[in-house]
């Protein structure tokens, strides 16, 4: 990882530093907040999957998925939009599935980890830690502020998990 990917990987943690500390102390007033940046989020990934997709990964092999990325990418980061001047339920649960599929996707980068000899336990404990996170929210679904406490808490792990990220040294293959 680079100089400048590290950079990002520390500004987007302290950014969700900050948003799970908000949540934290004011669970109604930073939910919408925390929904705004994510969809800014959101939608600034999809562009950017998009312009390097038209840029460079329809020349590459599997760069087409890039493609139905970005554009998935956009849509849902537009559709959270719309939701902001909504009732707090759907947003607390648009925010709950994002952990859903973090979870997910966790399990599986370990799974893919696994089979190919790589390290995979801190990817599968993420996974399971972002999967328990979702299911502590579906139990207390009807408690607006303890939903949204518990997901301030598993964005703090998350923001943690980022920042270790960029300060972890990668390692370097040469090929001779």
């Amino acid at each position: 990882m680079g100089r400048i990917a590290r950079f990002g990987h520390a500004l987007l943690g302290l950014l969700m530093l900050l948003c799970s500390f908000l949540l934290f102390i004011d669970p109604q007033g930073g939910v919408n907040l925390v929904a705004g940046i994510l969809s800014l989020m959101m939608l600034s990934y999809g562009i950017q999957k998009l312009i390097y997709y038209f840029t460079m990964a329809r020349h590459m092999v599997g760069g087409y998925s890039l493609l139905f990325v970005g554009i998935i990418a956009i849509d849902l980061g537009a559709f959270s939009l719309t939701l902001l001047d909504q009732p707090h339920i759907p947003i607390v649960v648009y925010l709950v599935s994002y952990f859903g599929i973090m979870g997910v996707a966790g399990i599986l980068r370990a799974v893919e980890g696994r089979r190919f000899g790589l390290k995979w336990g801190a990817s599968l404990a993420h996974g399971i830690v972002s999967l328990l996170l979702v299911l502590a929210c579906i139990i207390f679904i009807g408690n607006t502020d303890l939903v949204m406490t518990v997901f301030s808490i598993g964005l703090g792990y998350s923001a943690i998990r980022h920042i270790g990220t960029s300060l972890r040294k990668t390692d370097v293959i040469f090929i001779q």
